[in-house]
């Protein structure tokens, strides 16, 4: 399961904790200790597209706004069908 993998204590330093510096500074993670489309036979055929088009829309909206946290209080993962935040995050957003 995707969910407990991604949180695994051996395969990750503070598996819980949001750092998503530890894909830059540490490198590529194992293969499969990192799965977000899937693997194998029925990996997520959008999966190329979806890094893409998040990474260039990412970079757009970062380039225009500054964008930063209203509040402090940790936002806790839930799984319903998918994982979702507890709540929805207040953001302090202004033109760069």
């Amino acid at each position: 399961a995707p969910w407990l993998l991604h949180r695994h204590e051996k395969l990750w330093r503070d598996p819980n904790a949001f750092i998503p510096q530890r894909f830059i500074t540490d490198g590529a993670p194992d293969r499969f200790a990192y799965l977000p489309f899937g693997v194998g036979a029925r990996v997520c055929i959008g999966a190329h597209f979806a890094l893409v088009e998040a990474t260039l829309a990412l970079a757009k909206l970062i380039g225009a706004f500054r964008v930063e946290l209203a509040d402090e209080t940790p936002v806790m993962p839930t799984a319903v069908v998918t994982t979702q935040p507890d709540r929805s995050p207040p953001f302090l957003i202004t033109p760069r």
